[in-house]
């Protein structure tokens, strides 16, 4: 049991070290970026992820899980062409979700700026990020297989091709906008470098699936007539019941973060401070502190994303026992290292973001109190 328990940390430390070090590069994006556009172009850059991150919770957040769960129980009855089954339904059911995202975002872009009261020079940046929901999506039904195959290298390595190709690609558009056109440009440029990263991470993960498929065609054709593989509409509504109230949890958090961009900006003008002054005081809140408060929390994502199928598989074989233990393990870890951070953040809060941001150090008594956020989350 205790090699098991193994096992799994062991994958979960995989992730973690991927997803954490994506968090860094996404802080060390961020300091060059607060150069080049200042606080307020980071405001414009942080508004549209508000709604991005909403439609992508809605497209995204459960069909995944779902996808990996599914294959690792159909896996544990060595039911392979049932597994490749579940991928195409969810494969086909998340490209449509990601292209009514795309084009909502897109189309909506100036409903969105004028119910929410933000600067209307965000109108760029939305529209340059829309794109992302879609090939989030594909990305997303890849990594849920990959996923409940309990092989979380390919998930680990496309996740830091994706944030390479966004600071990479964000970075040099956020110059050579801002220089030609402006921060609201520069900021555009910047959120559109998610979408170059998604696209990288996407080719990545469907030449590793399509090498994979291939290598597992001998256990296709030699999968007994015995195994019963189930139709696509009881496999669709099996993905559905599952998927449901993973994406109703994680919705609730999102909304909330949509609606702080909404009622902070508000209520900041109504406080005295200009409609640039209140996007540039988002921007130091969502682009600083969050930002740096998101490192620690890596750690509970890639625990929730290993936990999923690990446990699927051990209920399968119906050893409860294990999944238990699996999942005290996981909590444990995820404290032993919240409480630090959350600690450790807060008391040196006012430093840390003078050291990162030297030439806009504005925002540590933001990450004072946002810090304690690590121990719950997690």
């Amino acid at each position: 049991m205790k090699k098991k328990s193994s096992n799994y940390l062991s994958g979960a430390a995989i992730l973690s070290a991927a997803i954490i070090l994506t968090k860094v590069i996404g802080v060390f994006f961020k300091i060059p970026l607060n150069a080049i556009i200042g606080d307020y172009g980071m405001g414009l850059y942080a508004y549209p992820y508000s709604i991005y991150s909403t439609f992508l919770t809605i497209s995204t957040a459960g069909l995944p899980v779902a996808v990996s769960k599914m294959v690792a129980e159909s896996l544990t009855k060595d039911n392979y062409k049932q597994v490749y089954k579940i991928f195409r339904i969810a494969f086909v059911t998340l490209s449509a979700l990601g292209i009514c995202a795309s084009l909502a975002m897109y189309f909506g872009a100036n409903f969105f700026i004028r119910i929410f009261g933000w600067d209307p020079n965000t109108l760029y940046s939305i529209r340059a990020l829309a794109f992302a929901p879609f090939v989030v999506c594909l990305v997303s039904v890849v990594r849920g297989f990959f996923q409940g195959m309990q092989n979380l290298t390919y998930s680990s390595i496309s996740q830091i091709i994706e944030q390479l190709g966004r600071v990479g690609i964000g970075i040099l558009l956020a110059k050579h906008l801002t220089d030609l056109y402006g921060v609201q440009y520069g900021a555009a440029g910047a959120t559109f470098g998610a979408v170059a990263g998604a696209i990288a991470a996407f080719i990545f993960m469907y030449l590793e699936y399509a090498i994979h498929k291939n290598h597992s065609a001998p256990l296709l054709a030699q999968q007994p007539d015995d195994i019963y593989v189930e139709d696509t509409k009881t496999l669709a509504k099996a993905l559905i019941k599952i998927a449901i109230p993973v994406t109703i949890g994680g919705v609730v958090t999102t909304l909330m973060d949509l609606i702080n961009s909404a009622t902070i900006s508000k209520c900041l003008q109504t406080a005295g401070f200009t409609l640039s002054e209140a996007t540039a005081l988002y921007g130091r809140l969502s682009q600083k502190a969050q930002t740096i408060v998101n490192v620690p929390l890596a750690i509970g994502t890639a625990m929730a994303a290993s936990l999923v199928p690990s446990i699927s598989n051990t209920l399968a074989l119906n050893d409860k026992e294990l999944a238990k233990t699996r999942a005290t393990y996981a909590i444990r870890v995820g404290l032993v290292f919240s409480i630090p951070a959350a600690i450790g953040l807060s008391t040196l809060a006012v430093p840390i973001v003078r050291l990162l941001f030297s030439k806009s150090p504005e925002g540590g008594e933001l990450l004072q109190y946002l810090s304690f956020v690590c121990i719950f989350n997690i």
